[in-house]
């Protein structure tokens, strides 16, 4: 075996497709990199809000951790639930505008335990956007429905794929991110929201990019626009903008009272950890009041800063406003070669490559936060300007 793998493993070196840790510390605007000497300027967490390192979750952390202990010990359905989770369940849901919320022990298993629980009979369809998650794409494979992926935000090729299955027996679920963790773009989801009604056909939206940092409280696209109670299922995290760790479905009382019986990764996982919680909720209260606000503004501040000055120095970063800034390479090696460089110089990017985003769209994945401030943004545009030759 060992002999295989170390084969295989020269394979993806060969391609540049092996991947490889780094150790890096704490959660911040600059980190620090096991192997290297000093600080450098992190462009890669999905901190979106800087909370992550925030003293009030961990207050929150620390308090539940003394009066709660450590683990939840067991499953939800076994001894694991807690007060502090189902508290935390209300907070999301009151904060989307949802009658319940579940929580999960992460975005994917938030998918791959909701899709399959909903979408279980040979007869049912479920339509997914050519580039969702991994998570939703092995949420649809482990599901015992047929699975069309239509085109990258393509309402039209979702229209005709929707209209080719009118009248045929089954379920109907239409599954897009709202916004698209690698390129930042956002879904047409007040036209697939039509489609979807149209067709007799169930929405999933999944919100891990946008809670937080779109919408009124932060509540998300759907939120946004005003699309909450045309969406059946809202999934989103709580190791992004809220910093903590986690994730959640909401919806109506019905789907969350059935996900508990029938959704395999909520019914066989342990329960969240109390200081996980305890930090969540804490989160969640700061996201949907003043302080809230004031990080939004300040991210879409610090997003519009590197992006000006990236275009500026002729980079390729896409045209979608937001955190999420990708800079395209289109080559595993180049990408790899342009984050080394940019590390030499203080700065942290990573290369993004196949299977994470298709082949000949490599790039580095660039991520404001609003714990930058605008001398990270400035000194940051400094070292792309030493390694742009490197594109």
């Amino acid at each position: 075996m060992r002999a295989e793998l170390a084969g295989r493993l020269d394979a993806l070196e060969a391609e540049g497709l092996r991947r490889a840790l780094i150790t890096v510390a704490p959660p911040a605007a600059e980190v620090a990199v096991a192997g290297r000497a000093g600080a450098v300027i992190s462009l890669a967490s999905n901190d979106y809000l800087g909370l992550a390192g925030h003293p009030a979750l961990a207050e929150a952390a620390a308090g539940a951790s003394r009066e709660l202990g450590t683990g939840a010990g067991a499953s939800r359905l076994v001894t694991g639930n807690m007060e502090l989770h189902e508290a935390l369940e209300r907070r999301l849901a009151a904060l989307l505008g949802e009658e319940r919320a579940l929580l999960y022990g992460s975005g994917y298993l938030a998918h791959v335990g909701t899709i399959p629980a909903l979408m279980d009979g040979p007869d049912d369809v479920i339509y997914s956007d050519q580039l969702n998650h991994a998570s939703i794409v092995d949420g649809c494979r482990l599901s015992r429905a047929r699975v069309r992926v239509f085109r990258h935000r393509d309402v039209d090729h979702l229209e005709q794929l929707l209209a080719g299955d009118a009248g045929a027996g089954g379920r109907r679920l239409v599954v897009t991110e709202t916004v698209f963790s690698m390129d930042g773009d956002e879904a047409p989801l007040a036209r697939i929201c039509e489609l979807a009604a149209r067709f007799d056909a169930w929405m999933l939206a999944d919100e891990a990019h946008a809670f937080g940092v779109r919408g009124p409280r932060g509540g998300g696209v759907a939120a946004e626009l005003g699309l909450g109670g045309r969406i059946q299922v809202r999934m989103a995290t709580l190791g992004k903008a809220a910093g903590s760790y986690g994730a959640f479905i909401a919806g109506t009382a019905e789907l969350c009272d059935y996900l508990v019986s029938r959704s395999r990764t909520f019914i066989y996982s342990t329960a969240l950890p109390p200081p996980v919680v305890a930090a969540a909720a804490t989160a969640v209260e700061l996201i949907g009041g003043p302080e809230g606000e004031r990080l939004r503004a300040a991210l879409r501040g610090r997003a519009e800063r590197l992006r000006d000055g990236l275009v500026e120095l002729g980079f390729d970063v896409g045209e979608v406003p937001g955190p999420i800034l990708p800079l395209f390479v289109g080559d595993p090696r180049k990408a790899v070669a342009l984050g080394e460089a940019l590390l030499a110089r203080g700065v942290l990017a990573r290369a993004m490559r196949y299977p994470t985003v298709p082949r000949g769209t490599e790039r580095l994945r660039l991520v404001t936060s609003a714990a930058h401030a605008a001398a990270h943004i400035d000194r940051a545009l400094r070292a792309f300007e030493a390694v742009r030759g490197l594109c």
